[in-house]
């Protein structure tokens, strides 16, 4: 919004006599979305999987971590025992050695426990 377009008023809320814009309601009602085209070279998407294997013969559930390039859907994938921070870095450090590179942005289907 442009200073021009902000209307004179007067009221208790409005000290300097301007009416100014409600930002917080404006942005509830953007939407967010996640293009489904990508571009070579640009778009990661990045999650967390599980699986059940044997070890010794026992069954613990290991944590996978998955990176996939969006455009060619090359996927690099490395087992670990939890999803704490240093194994999250860990294996975006081994998928773009892997990789050979990295990409422009990395889409994230993150979980509240992702961000700790």
């Amino acid at each position: 919004m442009r200073l021009s377009e902000l209307k004179d008023t007067q009221g208790p809320n409005q000290p300097c006599g301007i009416r100014w814009p409600n930002w917080r309601k404006a942005t509830r009602k953007q939407r967010v979305y996640i293009p489904l085209e990508y571009d070579p070279g640009v778009d990661m998407q990045m999650d967390w999987g599980e699986a059940v294997v044997e070890v010794s013969g026992e069954l613990p559930t290991i944590k996978l971590f998955n990176l996939r390039w969006c455009y060619s859907r090359k996927l690099f994938v490395a087992a670990y025992p939890s999803e704490k921070q240093e194994c999250f870095l860990d294996g975006h450090v081994r998928a773009f050695h892997y990789f050979g590179g990295l990409p422009q942005r990395i889409i994230y289907d993150c979980k509240r426990s992702d961000l700790t």
